[in-house]
């Protein structure tokens, strides 16, 4: 895994607030997750969770590049700590994201909810 500096410059711009924050919130993620054991639900609800946040990213930042890897690394701790790490298929996470867009009530740059997703 490439090593992600968290805290370092952070200007007066939002995305760099944003930025420095997910990353932030990201290692704390990673942490909690390397302290913990997983059963094969806890673990598709980490994936669930992950795939969730890396379809909120391009709302807030332009590039999200840091922010995916690091999730990419919340994935695999979680798998490596979970007995039987059985992953859902990507389309039982989408209906899970859609279900979770729809109560978020997030409108699209279309104004429908979910469809860029």
């Amino acid at each position: 895994a490439t090593r992600v500096k968290v805290f370092g410059a952070v200007s007066y711009e939002a995305e760099s607030v944003m930025l420095c924050v997910l990353k932030a919130m990201l290692k704390a993620m990673i942490e909690a997750v390397r302290q913990c054991t997983f059963t094969t639900s806890a673990y598709q609800q980490v994936q669930a969770d992950c795939q969730l946040l890396r379809q909120m990213m391009p709302y807030f930042l332009q590039d999200p590049s840091v922010p995916e890897s690091m999730l990419d690394e919340v994935l695999v701790s979680a798998g490596e700590r979970c007995a039987q790490p059985e992953g859902m298929e990507s389309s039982d996470v989408l209906a899970l994201i859609y279900q979770a867009q729809a109560k978020l009530n997030l409108k699209t740059s279309t104004g429908a909810v979910g469809e860029d997703w």
